[in-house]
């Protein structure tokens, strides 16, 4: 997964085309070791995911505070907003 890394404080997720990251990377999972402070940071990951087959797909994401999760640009999963950690999933059909 490649990484970008920014820090700001946001009450729901920020438009992360118009930030600059305060770091760049890449990680083997979704992983929150290149922070550099315990709150007001933000990461978007991109990559790509291997199917064993075609169908469909639950996809969830746990956080504490926003998070979303799209897939070749449609969101899958609006976890967003300021909130304690929760659970949020989305059903996609892919192949």
């Amino acid at each position: 997964m490649n990484y970008a890394y920014y820090e700001g404080k946001w009450t729901s997720l920020p438009n992360f085309d118009t930030l600059t990251p305060v770091r760049t990377g890449t990680v083997n999972n979704f992983d929150l070791s290149p922070t550099h402070r315990a709150d007001n940071f933000g990461f978007r990951y991109t990559g790509c995911i291997e199917l064993p087959s075609n169908g469909v797909y639950t996809f969830y994401t746990k956080s504490d505070d926003g998070s979303k999760l799209y897939m070749d640009g449609v969101q899958v999963v609006n976890n967003d907003g300021s909130h304690s950690v929760q659970e949020r999933s989305g059903t996609v059909s892919l192949s």
